[in-house]
């Protein structure tokens, strides 16, 4: 059976205001989320401990699913702990700041720098995993 993982990074916020509260946009992207993913069950949550944001974006996401997020502090994200946690699980999500997903990016070849960084706001990454896949 195939994984899937959805990586998502938390919904806008307007850092010269307040970094941690969520813009109308991201409020909006937030609230989408469920429908966006266009799936019909997520079996698991990962998000960054002790940022608000995270947990706003996927607060309907959780709301939805009946689930919980799991906390992962920075260095957990930087070990990749949500990652392998995730694949226990056949569908999840993984809600990120850019500080913390640098690993992950890098296990699936993806590049973020500072010139396109904000690009990743309301993006999306879908990583499907075949179930012949080897930790």
């Amino acid at each position: 059976m195939e994984k899937t993982i959805y990586l998502v990074r938390h919904g806008k916020v307007n850092s010269k205001i307040n970094y941690e509260k969520l813009t109308d946009q991201g409020i909006q992207f937030a609230e989408n989320l469920p429908h966006l993913l266009n799936c019909t069950k997520i079996d698991f949550i990962a998000c960054v401990k002790g940022k608000q944001r995270c947990n706003d974006t996927v607060m309907k996401l959780s709301e939805t699913n009946s689930i919980k997020p799991v906390e992962y502090d920075k260095i957990e994200f930087y070990f990749l702990k949500p990652y392998y946690e995730a694949l226990k699980y056949n569908t999840s999500v993984i809600c990120y700041g850019i500080e913390e997903i640098s690993e992950i990016f890098k296990l699936f070849c993806i590049e973020i720098n500072k010139e396109n960084r904000d690009s990743f706001y309301h993006r999306i990454i879908k990583i499907t995993i075949d179930e012949n896949y080897n930790n």
